[in-house]
């Protein structure tokens, strides 16, 4: 199947496509390269895409050895 980009850089998903991923106006795609450089697509779960930023960030950034060091001192 092939679509066409727009200027815009739009395309317009073919139904086949749509139908195979369940994909309804609103949903939202996730866009990545495999490793053999091809584009691949994948719908994200809403439910899942609701839990983005709900953690709160962490008040320090720790460096890679204390990173290390908290592994470590779990680990025991």
């Amino acid at each position: 199947m092939i679509a066409t980009v727009t200027s815009k850089g739009q395309i317009t998903l073919p139904s086949e496509i749509r139908k195979a991923l369940n994909v309804k106006s609103g949903d939202q795609l996730d866009f990545y390269l495999g490793k053999d450089g091809e584009l691949r697509a994948r719908r994200v779960d809403s439910s899942l895409n609701s839990l983005v930023g709900i953690l709160p960030k962490p008040s320090k950034r720790l460096s890679l050895e204390q990173m290390d060091q908290v592994i470590q001192n779990r680990k025991v």
